[in-house]
């Protein structure tokens, strides 16, 4: 609904290219969380266990909603019989999905004392695949870059921001601990645009995709970007606390040392 609200606002019809844009960006707001939902999850301390069975659920369910929302509310924003739902593609790429992540569930329950430790090298390895992922995704996509307007960026800031918003304030207002808002609003507002880059790569061929991969590709540059402003923001306030510490630290032991020394002098 934020993304077909958006569409309405900022993107209107006004030729072909634009219905393009406008489907795709729809289709990316029904698209299933993912993505690096469960890397931020571990940055920010939320709930892992939370963060892979919403990944999990969501995704099945992406399987009915999809078509379900796509075939109804979408044929207002781009009525086209011949669009077809890649639906084994979508089913293999939610497969690749769930497999490792029940296997990790196994695994953290029969070696719980290592979860720490893995979330220690997983932080390091993921912050290597998210520069590496970004570096790609401008390579391939470069050409996509020149269709980026202020309506797509701004639709592209908001879908994903107002989600972190709205759903953090919803699991707030239900009472549920830091940690589970923090997981529910990374979840809510990380997608995965994998599927939406699969949907744009079956319906339309060269040179119309690089047109449909606008809203992804766009969607996919900006979605974590809060998420880096605040672990940046973090880091900066421990940072700031340790000196801290240490700072009172040292008075602590300046004083205990000119207090030893003056109780020495006294006594001599």
């Amino acid at each position: 609904m934020i993304a077909y609200c958006l569409i309405i606002t900022f993107l209107p019809s006004n030729n072909r290219t634009d219905d393009i844009i406008r489907f795709t960006f729809f289709v990316c707001g029904c698209c299933p969380n993912g993505g690096k939902s469960s890397f931020w999850t571990i940055i920010f301390g939320g709930n892992l266990n939370m963060s892979v069975a919403m990944t999990i659920t969501q995704n099945i369910g992406a399987l009915f909603m999809m078509p379900l929302w796509i075939y109804t509310l979408g044929k207002n924003v781009y009525n086209d019989d011949s669009i077809r739902i890649p639906f084994l593609d979508i089913i293999r790429i939610i497969c690749y999905l769930i497999i490792p992540a029940l296997f990790g569930m196994l695994f953290i329950h029969f070696y719980n004392h290592l979860e720490k430790q893995i979330q220690l090298y997983m932080k390091k390895v993921c912050w290597i695949i998210t520069a590496i992922l970004m570096s790609v995704v401008l390579y391939l996509y470069w050409d996509t870059l020149y269709y980026f307007s202020w309506p797509v960026i701004i639709c592209a800031c908001f879908h994903p921001w107002i989600g972190y918003a709205m759903s953090y304030f919803a699991a707030w207002i239900t009472k549920r601990e830091h940690k589970d808002c923090i997981t529910i609003s990374i979840e809510t507002g990380t997608q995965n645009m994998g599927i939406a880059i699969l949907l744009a790569m079956e319906c339309w061929g060269e040179p119309t995709y690089n047109i449909a991969a606008v809203m992804p590709i766009a969607l996919f540059l900006t979605t974590d970007k809060p998420l880096l402003l605040g672990w940046f923001i973090m880091r900066i306030k421990k940072n700031l606390s340790k000196n801290k510490k240490k700072e009172n630290l040292g008075e602590i032991n300046k004083g205990f040392q000119s207090s030893t020394e003056s109780s020495t002098a006294t006594i001599l």
